[in-house]
């Protein structure tokens, strides 16, 4: 799995890049690192997104290591969102009722979610 961080004046985004035959894999991110992000946004006041448009499909034990980073990220204070989502993802996020777990960085900044 590739990413990068890119930081603007008011987030921390981190950008996922999968190839055709690559997996993301969040759950094999060192917690370490999951840790560093969460850090990053604290010490900045920042928004936390996960930008997924160069994921093109997630695997069940993905979804859960994006569901307990979410966790994770809360009980930090961070507001923590997804972005970009391709159509299938999308699909499936909603299939899973997961569009109600989680933010997307296109929400309304009332901390509703869609």
């Amino acid at each position: 799995m590739q990413y990068h961080v890119e930081e603007t004046s008011d987030r921390v985004i981190v950008v996922f890049r999968q190839s055709e035959y690559d997996r993301v894999a969040f759950g094999s991110l060192a917690p370490s690192v999951l840790e560093s992000f969460c850090q990053q946004a604290v010490s900045t006041g920042k928004r936390l997104v996960f930008d997924l448009n160069g994921v093109h499909h997630l695997f069940s034990g993905d979804v859960g290591s994006l569901i307990q980073f979410g966790k994770t990220a809360k009980a930090q204070h961070v507001d923590f969102r997804l972005r970009n989502f391709s159509p299938e993802i999308r699909g499936m996020f909603e299939l899973m009722k997961l569009h109600r777990v989680f933010l997307t960085d296109d929400d309304a900044d009332d901390g509703s979610a869609p």
